[in-house]
C-alpha cells in the first residue's frame, strides 16, 4: 500500500496513500514490495519521521504487531487512538522508503 518511484521502477505497491484507521479497534498498513525479494528480515517504519520499528525490532510490542511475509510486512496498530493519525513511512531491505501513507483516525 505504500508507492516508492525510483526514476520509473516502481518499488513498492498502492491502492491509496490516505487510511482511515477507526477509533479504538485494530488498523492495519501493508508495505508490500511489488519485486519480491529475501531481504524481508530488515524492515523498518516511521511515524512523522521518527523511526519505531528499526531493523524489524518493534520499539513498543504492545502498541504495534508485525507480520512478516516474502515481500511484503503488515504493521497492525493495536487500539487506534487519534495519537496515531500522522504519516507512515516503511522500508524493506536495502530499498528506499516508501511514499508517506496518511493516516487519520474516525469515530
Amino acid at each position: 500500500m505504500f508507492l516508492l518511484i525510483s526514476g520509473s521502477t516502481l518499488l513498492y505497491k498502492t491502492n491509496n496513500l490516505e487510511k482511515y484507521g477507526t477509533l479504538w479497534q485494530d488498523t492495519s498498513l501493508t508495505c508490500e514490495e511489488v519485486t519480491i525479494t529475501n531481504a524481508t528480515t530488515s524492515f523498518n517504519f516511521k511515524k512523522n519521521g521518527r523511526s519505531f520499528i528499526l531493523n524489524g525490532v518493534v520499539s513498543q510490542p504492545t502498541k504495534y504487531v508485525v507480520t512478516n511475509n516474502v515481500g511484503s510486512i503488515v504493521l497492525i496498530i493495536k487500539n487506534t487512538s487519534t495519537s496515531d493519525e500522522g504519516e507512515y513511512r516503511c522500508s524493506i531491505g536495502f530499498i528506499k522508503e516508501s511514499a508517506p501513507y496518511d493516516l487519520k483516525v474516525e469515530g
